[in-house]
């Protein structure tokens, strides 16, 4: 094999990079740089505004030289197997040409279609600009395509994996130098896929080690060891509590609550005393590990009641429960510890359930300290989780300490001996034309949980995130590198005796090089120090307590909403009276909100509080609500309903959840997650208090993670992400207040029945306007009656709604004895017309007006356990006995209207006209609504307004159901005598679920405006033949493609199509906009019978296209 060519222009090293990549620690800046690291910063990325792209590109050039001189140079002699002929063939040249046109598609595609994640305006989820080492670093090795499986598929990138684990290892405070004392631990770490991959490792080691010595104690009391019991010198371990005691002497209790450090010495042990080799060992022992025999079978050999449980914090990330589902441990058996005001595990409660696992003899595998959560960046109390452990292991019990520190886990390199104690911003004064971002150090409570890494047994760590390398990448580290065998399959064909292959240990098979070298590099170039990712990471601190300290003060008394951040202001937590708080509020507006950079750095007093600001690790949650006017005063809304409306709403609009938006219409960008009060407890009771908010609903929340060292230079954070925010703010509190402020407005009733006739209100949870489910009688005049009851002879099946001809207060129409009425066959027309108007309705008189108001549901409808939803299905009765109707009881929301008229009963005793007009309840049988629910109409159903199907449900004519009849809601639900029972059959029906449970008119968003942006993008996706399948502007689609991205965004387009044509049936979309998208459902033979209705029902015809 031929030399390696040098590239002109490239230093050319002296040494192999392997031989010497193992003393490599990783890139050093002495302490007197400290205050000049932001223009070092500034080189590790290609900047938001690609500022650096010359830099990347020369690399990326240099990284494809090298690919080309490693092909050229390997055997220069063998022939070349791609000709100039073969390259100059048309099928070759057409063939390059559509993988130029689709790499172009993507591209394009990607660059407008893609979450700008290196923007200062993301402020999403864990993720920044990757560092252009890692860029560089993985791309280099992506050429050669390495699978660090087995070291002969990537000799080079393996090494650079163990390198990565052993820095990682490291930097958390693990011994990584290898000592001929086996009680020293030596860590030991390895990249996976992400930390979900990590986890479950984590759970699968914790597993195998706390049943890993049952299975040696029965190789030497009933398998080939059993020379072990007899023999004079006998083994004799270490218990938790601080004893000895002869290993074949331990009870079953105590084998399970042996130290890690006791059970993973045991091998150790035998080959001291005995002179076992571990190749005997492994083989003697192997017929009784878990891995074979199941955890089933060694916990009925031992006579274990109780499974073992895990203990992890109620805001644990999704993977917990998920491992254990698939380790088999089962997500029943992990054990939610609650969490305090700060969404910290509560060391109180975990006491309280490691003592009741104690009492009741319960193993424990693990506790998982969360450092850094998904939602808040809380960091659970490590430190005292330790020192739980001793007092429990002085008790007899024992177990491993997990940190899924997925997320804090870089933040390590922040914490230094040289650096502890030391408070507020580091800074050196310099040139500010340079640019001035302070890197910040973290409050002194997370600093003293980091520094307890080195303590705990095991530690997810992912690059990906806090490591700013590329995905993907995530990584686990032990302690004790020993319990890396107990996941491990060696396969002959990837694993030779003495090799070092990496890819043997935990959960993955292939995993790709290219994450080790990326990792790598950027590793060697940032350095996992303090003034290298330390100082990277704090940066990025900063921006984020700057961020904290705006939304923690951006709303005031005049403004019709409040932003009240997750975490509480220092003087919160203090218990300050809501005086002193303000002054805080005003000391933040002015010393660290309204400041340079560089003043804020002098300000001792300033950057002090500003330690102390937002969540603990570069993550704040927030909520918005909103205040109503009352008199001259503002009120806030006590909804948690509304609130959450009006937050997902916000997220709506900061973030991008649908393949065909274009990034530029999110000005800036966030993320939302939805806090459960059966997790957070009396943690997001206080929450919701802060908010003005009552009940025990979950609470939807919107975050920001902020990772960036760029937007607090100059005001670009303030004007740009905090004004761009507010302004959306302002916007949604104002249609929040809307919304849920009482009107003059247009109401539409259906129509039962004729003699008397009954009109049953549409209603809207969403909209105060309609919050009522409600029911009245009156006369029309004689003519319009007549035509009414003529034309619905001849269409039965046929929905006629009334409405109010003036806009009126529901509650004003329903006092009032008549009032100016129309009449429309479905819903009226966009242009003002009506099928039957000029008259009124006169003597109104109410049959029944229930609120929909969450609260007053609360009390009219009180169910059992905890159930939003009744277990009978149940449903007004109402009417006289020749016309029966029926409503159904809307008890909570979301719901479906269902109702139907003239209804044909055959009741075991006929119900009396009294009983008819003072209401009852009918009930059908089977069906248990709380499980039903959410009870939608099945998609595609044809007239579903009138032909409703649901499972279990199929609410339309002739359908008959067995009921049950009661006097009243609550003897339906609570086990009553009936009054009668028997069956009844549906006459004509009105069912919805649409309008009942919209929020129409969102600013900003229409959903036509959202299919078209769809189309444009499916426009540019070309056929297998690389032409376009659909010419930009047509919003015709080719059938005929076979392109497999075209087909699935057809998929997504087929349905919206459907959504967009029942908006438009309902009236809240004019014909025009809706013109094109209609025609081109026409052409679909699955869509084309549906469509003919819809248009039927707006009187349109087929020549209008």
């Amino acid at each position: 094999m031929g030399a390696k060519n040098s590239v002109p222009g490239r230093p050319s090293s002296s040494s192999a990079l392997v031989p010497d990549i193992n003393k490599i620690n990783g890139h050093q800046v002495e302490d007197g740089q400290a205050g000049d690291q932001h223009p070092v910063v500034a080189s590790w990325f290609l900047g938001p505004r690609a500022e650096n792209f010359k830099y990347m590109a020369q690399s990326f050039l240099q990284v494809l030289h090298d690919q080309k001189e490693a092909r050229h140079s390997l055997f220069p002699n063998d022939p070349a197997f791609i000709t100039p002929e073969i390259q100059s063939d048309e099928r070759f040249q057409a063939s390059i040409e559509y993988l130029n046109n689709n790499l172009h598609l993507l591209s394009e595609k990607l660059s407008t279609n893609c979450i700008p994640f290196w923007s200062p305006r993301f402020n999403g989820h864990m993720n920044m600009d990757t560092t252009m080492p890692a860029l560089l670093g993985y791309l280099t090795a992506m050429l050669y395509n390495p699978n660090n499986l087995a070291i002969e598929g990537g000799p080079l990138t393996t090494m650079l994996e163990i390198v990565v684990g052993k820095q990682l290892s490291e930097m958390l405070g693990y011994n990584v130098v290898p000592s001929h004392d086996p009680s020293v631990p030596v860590g030991w770490g390895h990249i996976t896929a992400d930390g979900s991959i990590a986890n479950l490792e984590a759970i699968w080691a914790a597993r195998n080690l706390k049943f890993y010595p049952l299975s040696l104690f029965l190789a030497v009391t009933e398998g080939p060891l059993k020379f072990i019991k007899s023999n004079p010198r006998p083994l004799i371990v270490p218990l938790c509590n601080g004893t000895k005691k002869s290993f074949v002497d331990l009870t079953t209790w105590e084998l399970l609550n042996l130290t890690p450090d006791a059970a993973m010495g045991l091998s150790h042990k035998l080959s001291e005393l005995y002179g076992i080799s571990q190749t005997a060992l492994t083989k003697a022992i192997k017929p009784y590990l878990i891995q074979d025999t199941g955890r089933r079978w060694l916990e009925k050999k031992f006579g274990i009641e109780n499974e073992a449980v895990m203990f992890v914090s109620t805001t644990a990330h999704y993977s917990w429960p998920k491992g254990c589902a698939i380790t088999g441990i089962g997500a029943a058996n992990i054990i939610s510890v609650d969490v305090d005001l700060n969404a910290r595990m509560s060391i109180s409660n975990l006491r309280s359930k490691l003592s009741d696992a104690l009492a009741n003899k319960r193993a424990v595998y693990s506790v998982v300290a969360i450092m850094g959560s998904t939602e808040h960046g809380a960091v659970d109390p490590l430190k005292e989780i330790l020192e739980v452990r001793k007092e429990f292991q002085k008790q007899g019990l024992s177990f491993l300490i997990h940190c899924d520190a997925a997320w804090g886990g870089y933040f390590a390199s922040k914490v230094d001996v040289k650096t502890k104690g030391k408070n507020g911003i580091l800074n050196n004064t310099r040139n500010h034309t340079m640019g001035f971002v302070p890197r910040q150090t973290l409050n002194p409570y997370t600093v003293e949980q980091l520094e307890s890494f080195g303590e705990a047994d095991s530690v997810t760590i992912d690059p990906h995130k806090s490591g700013l390398c590329s995905y993907p990448a995530g990584g686990l580290c032990y302690r004790d590198g020993r319990l890396r065998f107990l996941v491990t399959w060696q396969s002959p064909v990837i694993y030779r005796s003495g090799d070092q292959s990496i890819g043997v240990y935990g959960v993955e098979g292939s995993k790709p090089g290219a994450a080790a070298a990326g990792v790598w590099l950027s590793h060697e170039v940032i350095g996992l120090n303090k003034n290298g990712y330390g100082t990277l990471l704090g940066e990025g601190v900063f921006t984020c307590a700057k961020l904290y300290a705006n939304w923690a003060t951006l709303s005031t008394d005049e403004d019709n909403f409040i932003v009240t951040p997750f975490n509480r202001l220092p003087a919160e937590v203090d218990g300050k009276s809501p005086e002193e708080i303000e002054k805080q509020k005003e000391f933040i507006r002015k010393h660290i909100i309204k400041v340079d950079n560089k003043t804020l750095a002098g300000d001792k007093a300033a950057r002090e509080l500003l330690r102390l600001l937002g969540g603990d690790l570069m993550t704040n949650a927030l909520a918005c609500n909103f205040k109503y006017t009352v008199g001259d005063k503002k009120v806030l809304n006590t909804s948690i309903v509304e609130a959450n409306i009006m937050n997902t709403r916000i997220f709506n609009r900061v973030s991008v959840t649908r393949p065909g938006e274009e990034v530029t219409k999110r000005e800036i960008f966030l993320t939302s997650s939805q806090f459960s009060q059966e997790n957070y407890g009396e943690c997001l009771t206080t929450y919701k208090k802060r908010l003005g908010l009552k009940g025990p609903d979950d609470l939807c929340s919107l975050l920001n993670v902020t990772m960036s060292p760029w937007p607090t230079d100059g005001n670009f954070l303030t004007d740009v992400v905090v004004a761009g925010f507010k302004k959306i703010v302002q916007e949604e509190a104002q249609y929040a207040i809307a919304r849920n402020t009482t009107s003059p407005d247009f109401h539409g009733f259906v129509m039962q029945g004729d003699s008397p006739l009954h009109l049953v209100h549409l209603p809207m949870f969403n909209m105060k306007n309609h919050r009522y489910q409600l029911i009245i009688t009156g006369n029309l005049p004689a003519d319009i009656f007549e035509i009414y009851k003529s034309d619905k002879a001849a269409n039965p099946d046929a929905v006629y709604l009334l409405g109010n001809k003036n806009a009126d207060i529901l509650e004003e129409l329903v006092k009032a004895t008549e009032f100016e009425a129309v009449i429309d066959k479905g819903f009226p027309p966009d242009d003002g017309s009506h099928w039957l108007s000029g008259f009124k309705l006169t003597n109104i008189k109410l049959v029944l007006n229930q609120s929909l108001e969450l609260d007053d549901l609360k009390k009219a409808f009180p169910h059992t356990d905890d159930r939003l939803y009744p277990s009978r299905m149940p449903f007004w009765m109402y009417g006289t006995k020749e016309q029966t109707h029926i409503d159904h009881i809307l008890t909570w929301s979301p719901n479906a209207q269902l109702n139907s008229e003239c209804v044909k009963c055959d009741l075991e005793r006929e119900l009396t006209e009294e009983e008819l007009s003072n209401i009852v309840v009918c009930t059908f049988d089977g069906l248990d609504e709380n499980f039903m629910q959410p009870i939608a109409n099945d998609p595609g159903q044809e007239n579903p307004n009138t032909n409703w199907h649901t499972p279990g449900l199929p609410f339309h004519r002739s359908s008959t159901f067995s009921v049950r009849i009661y006097s009243n809601y609550h003897d339906s639900q609570f086990d009553a005598a009936p009054l009668t029972k028997g069956t009844i059959t549906l006459g004509g029906c009105y069912a919805d679920w649409d309008i009942i449970n919209d929020i129409p008119g969102s600013p900003g968003e229409h959903k036509m405006d959202l299919l078209l942006e769809d189309y444009d993008m499916l426009s540019d996706i070309p056929d297998s033949s690389g032409k376009h399948s659909i010419r930009r502007g047509s919003l015709k689609p080719n059938l005929t493609e076979r392109h497999p991205i075209h087909n699935a965004y057809k998929e997504l387009l087929d349905r919206r199509r459907i959504e967009i044509a029942k908006e438009w049936t309902l009236g809240f979309e004019p014909f025009e906009r809706c013109k094109s998208v209609i025609a081109g459902s026409l052409e679909k033979k699955s869509m084309k019978v549906n469509m003919k209705k819809l248009l039927k029902r707006r009187n349109i015809t087929l020549e209008d296209f």
